[in-house]
């Protein structure tokens, strides 16, 4: 087993599952630094104007990287698929660097329903805020908590009719990398 996959499996087996309103795990310090700070490096060379979208700007990693390989690997997803306590099935995976700032609309209520199974988001900024991330919903109108947006901390939650989030526009930068799981 590489370093990276004994890393971020320890960080996986340790952490706690959310269950209200729906499955979530938020882990900290999730990427070790060097690995973190190649992500960022990589996030940093794309040019984000270019790829500026109204709601937020997305770059689709053609490419990955071996570290990216282990994310979107089957031992990495069926140690999540075990923790989430959900029947492994076919997939494939569509790894993402997403940049949001105060000109980004942002995203209304919304599930990542239909084909995604499962979403994973590392937070890449240098600032760290006690709001600004995910705010998970109980339904389309009830907001629960809003997360952290914190440097290197990782959401992960499986998406269903029930996994209901939103982004607060609060003129924050907000760079992540995001993976997708999609069934097939």
């Amino acid at each position: 087993m590489s370093d990276f996959l004994e890393h971020i499996t320890n960080k996986i087996e340790h952490a706690t599952v959310v269950t209200d309103p729906w499955k979530y795990i938020v882990i900290e310090d999730f990427l070790p630094a060097d690995i973190y700070y190649n992500f960022l490096d990589k996030h940093e060379k794309l040019d984000w104007e270019d790829l500026f979208d109204e709601e937020s700007s997305w770059f689709t990693i053609k490419k990955p990287d071996e570290e990216m390989d282990i994310l979107r690997g089957d031992l990495f997803t069926q140690l999540l698929f075990k923790k989430f306590n959900f029947e492994p099935i076919n997939y494939t995976t569509k790894q993402s660097f997403k940049h949001d700032n105060s000109s980004n609309t942002l995203q209304v209520p919304h599930r990542d329903k239909g084909e995604f199974i499962m979403t994973l988001q590392v937070f890449l900024q240098s600032q760290c805020y006690t709001d600004g991330g995910t705010i998970v919903m109980s339904d389309e109108d009830t907001d629960i908590i809003e997360l952290p947006l914190v440097t290197n901390s990782c959401t992960i939650f499986l998406t269903n009719n029930k996994s209901w989030h939103r982004v607060e526009q609060r003129n924050y930068e907000r760079k992540s990398f995001l993976q997708r799981w999609i069934a097939t």
